[in-house]
């Protein structure tokens, strides 16, 4: 295509101001306000410039129009929408994980829409903790010296990364660098926590031998990811967490286990195959973190649970703030906590 018929071709392309005031669009006048219909015109022209660099074709305006229409109403209507869960999969990831109780969404109109206490203290009068409610119920239910929530289960695991191996390695079992949602990795976890992956053992393998030949003086933490979503059949050895902890405290390194769905107690039928973040700390974990919205069954989160001195050092970082949860979430988890107090699950 020579020069002036590409120029040609370009001249083509209505201009921003015609789009916008187009009669077949005037019903958007009153559902989306004028700068941002332009913004809307504006990207949709330069996606066509491209386009014809590409074909050197000009679609027609009418073309051109629909496809406009198209970015309105798909501005306006971005937001969830109610599904019904049909694949067979109670907690789906991709499907909002566990549904909040229906019994909690009237209180938190009444709580949420106006004013809250989300960090002050009614009782003193001044400034107080807004994961301090959280905390308290978490300890009374699994035993936990000491507890903190984070946004989601894999900012947990990268706080306590950062706070206890930065700089430094954590030694895990081949068998256990597994893949989260999302295509994320526990070894682009620990990388980009700036700490050094050591892999011990084999897929299928992994000895107690095999940790203790590991450990060296830049060892900062022996990390166990319990196997939540798959497992491996047949010849196969795992160390548990009892005696793993037993070499850590030998070597004065902390055990951290990320335990992903997160059972709290494992008192309940649904949770009964699942390990129980009590059962985990009892069994000699130094810490312990798992999601909030899985088997927990709260909103959006992820809790660390264990010893005092970690987790005030988890406390400690700049990188705990960035991490904090906000006033719907913490609604949702502390109802969804207290109810293990009277219902032993979750409602539904």
């Amino acid at each position: 295509m020579s020069p002036s018929n590409s120029q040609n071709v370009f001249e083509q392309i209505p201009s921003v101001e015609k789009l916008v005031e187009h009669s077949e669009l005037k019903p958007w006048d009153a559902k989306i306000l004028r700068p941002y219909r332009v913004r809307l015109a504006q990207i949709l022209v330069d996606k066509i410039r491209l386009e014809i660099k590409g074909s050197g074709q000009c679609p027609d305006e009418k073309v051109i129009l629909s496809r406009l229409n198209d970015s309105y109403n798909d501005l306006l209507n971005a937001r969830l929408r109610k599904v019904i869960n049909a694949t067979g999969i109670v907690l789906h990831t991709n499907l909002g994980r566990a549904p909040l109780g229906a019994s909690w969404w009237a209180e938190a109109k009444e709580v949420l829409e106006g004013y809250c206490d989300l960090e002050f203290d009614l009782s003193t009068g001044e400034r107080g903790s807004r994961t301090s409610r959280l905390e308290n119920l978490l300890r009374v239910l699994t035993d936990a010296p000491a507890c903190l929530v984070v946004n989601n289960n894999a900012a947990a695991l990268v706080l306590i990364l950062q706070s206890l191996a930065k700089g430094k390695e954590a030694i895990v079992s081949r068998g256990e660098l597994v893949q989260i949602g999302g295509g994320f990795r526990i070894p682009d976890i620990m990388e980009s926590s700036g700490v050094g992956l050591k892999e011990v053992g084999t897929t299928n393998i992994t000895s107690l031998k095999d940790y203790e030949k590991a450990i060296s003086q830049n060892t900062a933490v022996l990390l166990k990811v319990h196997q939540s979503n798959f497992v491996i059949q047949g010849h196969s050895e795992d160390v548990s967490i009892r005696a793993l902890s037993e070499v850590a405290k030998r070597h004065q390194i902390p055990l951290v286990l990320d335990l992903g769905s997160g059972s709290v107690d494992g008192s309940v039928s649904r949770s009964v195959a699942e390990l129980s973040v009590k059962k985990a700390l009892d069994e000699g974990a130094d810490l312990v973190c798992f999601s909030g919205d899985k088997l927990l069954g709260g909103a959006q989160s992820g809790f660390v649970v264990g010893s005092t001195d970690r987790i005030k050092q988890l406390k400690e970082s700049p990188l705990y703030r960035a991490l904090r949860v906000g006033k719907m979430e913490i609604f949702f988890l502390e109802r969804a906590l207290s109810s293990y107090l009277t219902e032993g699950s979750t409602p539904t």
